[in-house]
């Protein structure tokens, strides 16, 4: 009987949850958070050269062609100064 209790329960806490995500305000919210990890994800030029396995030479050329988009992180740590993809 305790088991069946626990299901509806969770049940209507999925439902709420449903509502709640139907919302276009917390539609919204979750773009915002979703772009903003996005906008603030970044990885060394030696880290992007091994996940796409470029090498890092190729990664700054096309960096100096415009090719794709290249920053410098300042975020104070041993990390600083290194180009960010």
């Amino acid at each position: 009987m305790s088991r069946h209790i626990a299901l509806n329960s969770s049940d209507k806490n999925i439902e709420r949850v449903r509502l709640h995500l139907q919302q276009r305000s917390a539609q919204e919210r979750i773009q915002k958070y979703m772009q903003d990890a996005r906008d603030g994800a970044t990885v060394t030029t030696s880290r992007a050269a091994s996940i796409f396995h470029f090498g890092e030479q190729q990664l700054r050329d096309w960096g100096k062609r415009e090719l794709i988009s290249t920053r410098r992180a300042s975020t104070g740590s041993s990390e600083d100064g290194k180009q960010a993809l």
